[in-house]
């Protein structure tokens, strides 16, 4: 087991850290309201802090550390007896405890920054549609032709995962524009609908931008297998355009994250009859199980290996909300 070397009590949904890891985002809740607070990683000092109307679906620290962008609802007219509502993407500047509001039509699905600190947000629609935006400039769509995925951005291009009823596959958007497929798509597993813990962090692109981790919880009848899931972690050559190992967990799988030098995986199993969750290491290229690296009380929702430590959050649910920090060489 690997060694912890602080606990940061309320802290829960980790979103992330800032590239120098001195800051992280998180929510925490103070009279039954929740709290989005930017914190002091070395101590857990809280540096500033925000209140929400609803839990938000979009989350993150730029990697200055500098700007925290999340979405809330807000009131914009109606009677006290029947306010009338919309959602609104916030852009706040932690320093200077200000803030940007843009209102949205939709909920945003995922956030992710570009190494200058330049953020872009994507909604689906009933469309079919990604909606990008990149800071203040006009939304533009990418088009998608199954409907529903993740996306990350990475060394300054869009890479988006759809997710249809079999496969999932991977492109590139050139330039935020017209999508581009790989030369040989990548048919990874795709995540269960019918899991209550599908993990909003299931893909992962190692440091080095040449892999590729996701998660994938497949459930099979009970005739097939006894235990309903077959739990998995795929990991693919995105260089190549194939696949290198499967990691096969025990349990439901819930967060996983990259070593800092790109061989290695840590990966949260949660045991529901417990409560609790195993967090186990494993190599990367062989898909050998090497440890086991910690067990934490409550539902894992986000692992971030940062250097030589590892911070690992949980939801707010089972168990009071923690953030653990342990050593993660």
């Amino acid at each position: 087991m690997a060694k912890r070397v602080a606990s940061y009590d309320g802290y829960y949904s980790l979103a992330n850290l800032s590239a120098d890891g001195r800051r992280g985002v998180a929510l925490t809740k103070q009279k039954y309201r929740e709290h989005v607070v930017v914190f002091d990683t070395a101590k857990g000092h809280v540096i500033a802090e925000q209140p929400l109307t609803t839990h938000p679906t979009v989350l993150s620290l730029s990697p200055d550390g500098k700007t925290v962008v999340f979405d809330d609802r807000k009131t914009i007219g109606g009677i006290p007896q029947e306010p009338e509502y919309a959602m609104f993407l916030v852009v706040w500047t932690v320093d200077k405890n200000t803030t940007q509001e843009f209102q949205i039509e939709d909920s945003y699905n995922d956030l992710a920054w570009t190494s200058n600190s330049q953020f872009a947000t994507i909604s689906f629609d009933k469309g079919s549609y990604w909606h990008v935006s990149a800071g203040e400039t006009s939304p533009f769509t990418v088009g998608s032709r199954f409907g529903g995925g993740h996306y990350l951005i990475h060394q300054q291009k869009l890479m988006v995962f759809e997710h249809s009823l079999d496969k999932t596959t991977l492109f590139y958007a050139d330039g935020f524009a017209n999508p581009i497929e790989i030369p040989k798509r990548m048919f990874l597993w795709q995540q269960s609908i019918h899991s209550p813990y599908i993990p909003t962090r299931g893909i992962a692109i190692s440091p080095n931008g040449q892999l590729c981790a996701i998660l994938h919880n497949e459930e099979r009848s009970l005739r097939d297998d006894p235990n309903l899931f077959k739990n998995k972690v795929a990991v693919w050559d995105m260089v190549n355009h194939q696949g290198i190992a499967t990691l096969v967990g025990e349990r439901e799988l819930s967060a996983l994250a990259w070593s800092p030098d790109s061989t290695r995986l840590l990966v949260s199993e949660l045991n529901m009859d417990k409560k609790t969750s195993q967090i186990v290491l494993w190599n990367a290229i062989t898909g050998q199980k090497q440890a086991d690296f910690a067990q934490i009380d409550g539902l894992v929702d986000n692992i971030i290996w940062h250097g030589e430590r590892v911070y690992i959050s949980t939801q707010n649910i089972y168990v009071d909300p923690v953030l653990t920090v342990w050593e993660g060489k």
